[in-house]
């Protein structure tokens, strides 16, 4: 019964540090994420490579590990320094990830489309620096949040 007891107790103390370590990866993702955009989007050479430099230096160190997310087009899972390698390869893979990110929250989320629409157009996007679906999504977003 002791040995039953041990062993759920470390069991416990086990998942709680795994739980408070992915919290702690989502938020480096996020805040990554965020940062590699804004560089992107004020096509901010230097602070790019910086932040991007600062990515990989934290990865390296083993400090930042990723968390496992589950991606939409392959139902996979997939680590989250995945996609934040891709953002760092250039600013239209950076710019292209954020479109699609609020294409997604569009047709996924309840959250009003107003207010995603308000959040949206507050970036001045380029378009040159997406694929052409990509781009044909920015615009399709543009042209929808234009009648709010």
């Amino acid at each position: 019964m002791k040995k039953s007891l041990v062993i759920l107790v470390m069991g416990l103390l086990f998942s709680n540090q795994v739980f408070a370590n992915e919290l702690e990866q989502k938020q480096i993702y996020q805040d990554y994420k965020e940062k590699i955009f804004y560089a992107a989007e004020q096509k901010n050479v230097k602070k790019f490579q910086e932040i991007c430099s600062q990515f990989n230096s934290g990865k390296n160190q083993k400090k930042i590990t990723g968390h496992n997310y589950k991606d939409l087009g392959s139902n996979n899972f997939v680590n989250s320094n995945l996609l934040l390698d891709y953002m760092c390869t250039g600013f239209g893979p950076a710019i292209g990830t954020f479109v699609g990110q609020y294409n997604h929250k569009f047709n996924h989320t309840d959250i009003p489309h107003s207010k995603l629409c308000f959040e949206y157009m507050k970036f001045s996007i380029v378009g040159n620096e997406l694929d052409q679906s990509l781009l044909n999504t920015h615009l399709g977003i543009l042209n929808y949040c234009e009648k709010f």
